[in-house]
């Protein structure tokens, strides 16, 4: 059976921490995670606990090596699962306000990312992969609207592309 240590360096590394990273959450110092972590001390009781706590990991795991790592839980909290990928305060605000805005508004938003993601990697945005029939209003509003952009942006590329060809201007 693998000692502690490795568990608590696995459990860092899977939760793409530094070890200055993982102390701050703990509130410990990074040299104690770094003897955790050789083996040099095992974590106290009080550490297993805030680490039990704060990445809601299995004890069973954590000490014996067996299970999953991380404790199955009965519901989902938005702010611990940020916080356990390594979420800033921002991205969590911003995750909030997301969902805190109806369906339709998050449409508009997502069609939004979606052409600036795709103008950034100078592609074209996905096209819908579900039929009329299988989208929500909110989704047909939202390709609807991406569609008339598009036919916008098409349309004074046109007109752009003939008022800069020679002979255009004559009038």
């Amino acid at each position: 059976m693998e000692p502690i240590c490795i568990r608590v360096k696995e459990l860092r590394l899977a939760l793409k921490l530094t070890q200055e990273e993982f102390a701050a959450r703990l509130g410990v110092r990074r040299g104690a995670i770094a003897n955790y972590e050789v083996g040099r001390n095992p974590p106290t009781e009080s550490v297993k606990a805030l680490i039990y706590r704060e990445f809601s990991v299995s004890p069973d795991w954590l000490e014996y090596g067996s299970g999953e790592m991380f404790a199955p839980n009965a519901s989902f909290d938005l702010d611990t699962f940020a916080r356990n990928h390594g979420a800033t305060e921002l991205e969590l605000r911003i995750a909030k306000a997301f969902f805190s805005v109806d369906q339709e508004t998050r449409a508009v938003f997502l069609a939004q990312f979606q052409r600036f993601l795709a103008e950034s990697e100078n592609e074209k945005p996905q096209a819908v992969t579900k039929t009329p029939a299988e989208m929500t209003e909110d989704e047909i509003h939202a390709h609807a609207l991406e569609i008339e952009r598009q036919m916008l942006l098409e349309k004074r590329a046109t007109e752009e592309s003939s008022a800069s060809t020679p002979g255009a201007k004559e009038a």
